[in-house]
């Protein structure tokens, strides 16, 4: 017992030297030995290019050659020949050192998904480290590639492959092996003919009713796509994700020991092509998402719990990637015209060729020697994880956590990381949104501009998992815009528009003759994003209501329409010679004589269908040419009105509100 304490001792003692002396290193300089060439783009290194440094390397190396890439984002669409086997990349970050491109089939000459990839190996023997795959084309892109991998026999660790449809393809008589690598998608993004083994990886899917595999196995194949002590994962909120559908062939998937995410469909699987016989199965998962009573039974896509002797094979890494787990040299051409067949019905003969051929002259032949990649004695995965927290590290599964937010330098004011929107009152003269940046821990930190203000900025915390997601919402406001609840359009009835005038909100709108319903009210925001709710009168005469609601919440602004119907009374007019008629102010309205005169004067008012409503004498001398009219019993509304004055008559329409 004391020996064995003893060990231990000094092993952590021999483990403490090896990490204060790593700490002093960068990775590039403990791997310095092993190193044949460097890209950086910054000119420092033998390339600033991946390509040409791909294409400087020998062809057909017995061992391996080493490129190490610094950090940048390397715009390049690559692709490895055939002839260079036993390449190494090895990335300085692997959050920050990104091989990205953006072709997707609308751009394509060909229109076809095949040509789209960013990174293309044809090569056997390719190993990645510690960087980044992407295909940045966008999620309304379609299908686009971040990898494609045409050659047999290639390792990833601590990789990441970043798309949306089609992230990652495995070619025909082709064997991957991952391990600790985040492979993102939205439909079909791990998909292909090959053998792939996804060990200890973080599968992520990025769209509601995603789809993670597309297997097109050979059925003279033993084994398809596995995924082994995996996470699946899904942002919060998105749900109704696949584990898969079948492609081609005999579709072959299987997920053993993983924890699926809740976002999961209770099915599991669903459909693509019928009659395919697929294996879809299960072994041992957890998580909210695994139901495996709840899986699909349908023949085109069932979803099986394997038994123990059944989920054996799956848990050798030996066995998965073994010469034996595909076809009988016997079955070469069987398998051919069975892979092939499909497309060729499709039209798409001269295009599988050139997928399934690989890079070379013909169909590569069937792998005849086993693989095992030895995890135990790589040097170079042993450094990676010296200075890298492994992907399913229970350090990337925490929230995100913003301490604060800064506008254009400044401290965002009264900042609280539980308060999810402010906003910054800019000049009246403003034309661009404030710049933001923002302190945090334990987040990946995204921050989304509008083209034009006043309008919201995003800033987006999400957690290194990429599960877990905060938005802060940071409105751009213009002359008090995010206080303003007024319309900037009003109308009705679907064609006829009412006039707005500022800090009005009252309106008498006599319908057109032979209209007698107003069935609809239609209204535009002066601001986006403020809120409004109409209410239309239910007869006419009646009132309509238009209420807006300004972005901050605490401001509503009614908009009253008073609908009358059209009136057959003769054309009137507002103003005689004789006589003006104010609009009425204050519940008054105002006559004013505009010659000196005597006498008697009658005024009456009727409302639109002529009933009377309203009579007022008054005594006129030279002395006391104005009358005020008390007319607070009046609802609002559009009145006739008639003024009599001996043999001086005036008529006119009169607005009350």
């Amino acid at each position: 017992m004391k020996t064995r304490i003893l060990s231990l001792t000094l092993t952590l003692i021999g483990l403490t030297f090896l990490f204060s002396t790593l700490q002093a290193q960068t990775l590039e300089d403990v791997l310095a030995g092993k190193i044949d060439l460097i890209v950086a783009q910054d000119g420092t290194g033998n390339f600033e290019s991946l390509q040409a440094a791909i294409d400087a390397v020998p062809d057909s190396s017995e061992t391996p050659v080493v490129v190490f890439i610094r950090r940048g984002r390397y715009y390049e669409k690559i692709r490895v020949p055939v002839e260079k086997t036993n390449l190494v990349l090895i990335g300085e970050d692997a959050d920050s050192t990104i091989l990205t491109y953006d072709d997707y089939p609308g751009v394509m000459p060909d229109n076809s998904t095949f040509g789209t990839f960013s990174f293309r190996c044809d090569a056997d023997n390719f190993s990645a480290y510690n960087l980044t795959f992407e295909n940045s084309a966008g999620q309304t892109a379609g299908q686009a590639l971040a990898y494609s991998s045409y050659g047999d026999k290639q390792f990833f660790y601590h990789c990441r492959f970043l798309g949306n449809q089609d992230t990652y393809f495995l070619n025909f008589r082709c064997r991957n092996y991952m391990k600790d690598c985040y492979i993102e998608g939205s439909v079909d993004y791990i998909y292909g003919f090959g053998i792939g083994v996804y060990d200890s990886c973080q599968i992520h899917t990025n769209r509601y009713q995603g789809v993670i595999t597309a297997p097109a196995t050979s059925s003279y194949q033993h084994f398809g796509f596995t995924f082994r002590d995996c996470r699946i994962t899904a942002p919060t909120g998105v749900t109704g994700i696949f584990l898969g559908r079948p492609w081609h062939g005999k579709p072959h998937t299987a997920f053993l020991f993983c924890d699926e995410t809740a976002g999961l469909n209770p099915l599991g699987w669903r459909s693509m092509n019928e009659g395919l016989d697929p294996i879809f199965a299960e072994y041992a998962c957890t998580g909210e998402g695994y139901l495996p009573d709840q899986r699909s039974t349908e023949p085109d896509y069932p979803g099986i719990q394997l038994s123990e002797a059944q989920a054996a094979p799956y848990q050798s890494l030996a066995t998965l990637l073994g010469a034996a787990s595909f076809a009988d040299p016997s079955e070469d051409e069987a398998e051919i015209l069975e892979m092939r067949t499909p497309f060729d019905e499709a039209g798409l003969t001269d295009l599988i060729l050139e997928v399934m051929y690989r890079g070379r002259d013909t169909f590569p032949p069937i792998p005849a020697d086993d693989w095992l990649p030895d995890l135990e004695n790589d040097t170079i995965k042993a450094t990676i994880d010296a200075f890298c927290k492994p992907f399913m590290d229970s350090a990337y599964i925490v929230a995100p956590r913003v301490s604060m937010i800064y506008a254009d330098g400044n401290p965002l004011e009264n900042f609280d990381a539980a308060v999810y929107e402010y906003a910054l009152e800019l000049g009246s003269d403003a034309t661009t949104p404030a710049e933001l940046t923002a302190d945090a821990e334990e987040a990946i930190i995204s921050i989304e501009y509008p083209g034009s203000v006043p309008a919201y900025s995003h800033v987006i915390a999400t957690s290194p998992d990429r599960v877990t997601q905060v938005e802060y919402n940071i409105y751009n406001s213009v002359d008090s815009s995010y206080q303003n609840a007024d319309l900037g359009f009003l109308g009705y009835n679907a064609s006829d528009t009412i006039d707005l005038e500022d800090n009005k909100y009252n309106y008498t709108i006599m319908l057109e003759e032979g209209v007698s319903q107003v069935f609809s009210l239609q209204a535009k925001v002066k601001v986006k994003g403020a809120s409004y709710k109409t209410n239309k009168p239910d007869a006419v005469p009646g009132d309509g209501t238009v209420d807006v609601t300004a972005l901050d919440g605490s401001t509503t602004n009614t908009y009253t329409l008073h609908f009358i119907l059209y009136t057959d009374l003769e054309q009137l007019t507002s103003e005689e010679e004789w006589i003006r008629i104010q609009n009425p102010v204050k519940d008054q309205a105002r006559l004013n004589l505009m010659q000196a005169k005597n006498g008697n004067l009658q005024f009456r008012i009727f409302d639109m269908t002529g009933k009377p409503m309203f009579t007022h004498q008054s005594s006129i001398s030279p002395a006391n040419q104005q009358v005020n009219v008390d007319i607070s019993g009046l609802n609002a509304g559009l009145y006739v009105y008639e003024v009599r004055l001996d043999e001086h008559v005036a008529h006119g329409r009169m607005v009350v509100e």
